[in-house]
């Protein structure tokens, strides 16, 4: 049995996106494309709105959704800003 089986197919996508939303946010902070807290809270916001077009819902589900992509990235992105020293804008 995968994990697959047991989810849905939208919140088993919600999750694929999580994790590779964090993986290219840390590629980016690696390479230094991005460098500032702000830039990567924009970047995630822009790339989560993105993706919810792209599935093409009702715009109460895509806001359940985006609530959804935004507490499952949330810990992970907090861990990273610590890790790379992000600068913040005051």
């Amino acid at each position: 049995m995968r994990i697959q089986d047991f989810m849905l197919q939208p919140d088993y996508e919600l999750v694929q996106f999580s994790f590779s939303l964090v993986r290219d946010v840390e590629q980016k902070l690696r390479s230094k494309h991005l460098f500032y807290e702000n830039q990567v809270k924009n970047y995630v916001k822009d790339q989560i709105n993105a993706f919810i077009i792209k599935m093409n819902v009702k715009k109460a589900l895509g806001t359940v959704y985006k609530a959804e992509l935004h507490m499952l990235v949330k810990h992970r992105l907090d861990a990273l800003t610590q890790r790379y020293s992000l600068l913040k804008c005051v």
